[in-house]
C-alpha cells in the first residue's frame, strides 16, 4: 500500500506542518452505535469490511474491561486501518491501555488517540455533540446534494472531526460548514486530498481553535 504524508497543524492564522506516516479512511464505530459504519466512495468492499472488523473487536475488548466500560464514554473510528480514539476515560492509564490495545492487532497502521482524561461525559454533552454532528452533516448533503458526501464527521467535547478522500475545494468547504457552527470549539482535519481521481494523494490533518473572545468594559 502506497504511503502518504500526514501534516498536522493548527489552522489559526498559519500552519505549523509536521509529517508522520499514514493512509486514509471513511468507516466510524462508537459505543453508542456499535453497528454505525460511515460509507465513502474511497475504500474498497475488502477494506471497509476489515475496518468494521477492527472497529468491532477492539470495541469488544473494551467493554470485556469492566473497569474501562463502566467509567469511559469511548467513540472508536477506523478507515483504512487507522484507528481514531475520541470521548472520554478515568485515567492517563485507561487512555494508554486503550491505544496499546488498538496496536495489538496486526492490521492496525496508525492510531490518533483523542481521548480526555475526563469525568464521564454527561448525556447533556453527547446530545450536544450529537446535535453538532447531525447539523453539520445536514449541511454537506445539502451541498453535495444528488451525491453522497465524501466528508465523514465525528463530534467529540464541541470538537469536529473531518476525515474523508477529498478535493482541496471540497475540504476548503467542509471546514467552513464546520468553522461556521457557533457551538463548535475547533475544528481537527484528517484528509486524503488530491486534484483528480487518477493524480497522487496526499493525507493532510490539521486544526482550527476558535479564537478566545476579548470582553472591553
Amino acid at each position: 500500500m502506497n504511503q502518504a504524508k500526514f501534516m498536522i497543524g493548527v489552522l489559526s492564522k498559519t500552519v505549523a506542518p509536521l509529517i508522520i506516516i499514514a493512509m486514509v479512511f471513511s468507516a466510524s464505530l462508537s459505543r453508542a452505535d456499535d453497528n454505525s459504519v460511515v460509507e465513502g466512495n474511497s475504500r474498497t468492499i475488502v477494506q471497509k469490511m476489515e475496518d468494521t472488523s477492527i472497529t468491532f473487536k477492539l470495541s469488544n475488548f473494551i467493554k470485556k474491561n469492566k473497569e474501562i466500560a463502566e467509567t469511559s464514554n469511548i467513540n472508536v473510528t477506523t478507515v483504512n486501518d487507522i484507528v481514531l480514539l475520541t470521548g472520554s476515560v478515568k485515567t492517563a492509564e485507561h487512555k494508554q491501555w486503550i491505544e496499546d490495545l488498538s496496536y495489538s492487532n496486526p492490521h492496525v497502521r496508525e492510531v490518533v488517540n483523542e481521548l480526555r482524561v475526563t469525568n464521564f461525559r454527561s448525556v447533556f454533552q453527547v446530545v450536544k455533540d450529537k446535535m453538532l454532528q447531525v447539523a453539520i452533516r445536514a449541511k454537506l448533503a445539502n451541498y453535495f446534494r444528488d451525491q453522497p458526501s465524501p466528508v465523514n464527521v465525528v463530534v467529540s467535547f464541541k470538537t469536529v472531526y473531518l476525515l474523508g478522500h477529498v478535493t482541496p475545494e471540497v475540504a476548503e468547504i467542509a471546514v467552513a460548514i464546520a468553522r461556521n457552527q457557533k457551538s463548535v470549539d475547533r475544528v481537527i482535519t484528517i484528509f486524503e486530498v488530491s486534484q483528480a481521481s487518477w493524480e497522487p494523494k496526499t493525507l493532510r490533518a490539521g486544526s482550527w481553535v476558535r479564537p478566545k473572545q476579548r470582553c472591553f468594559h
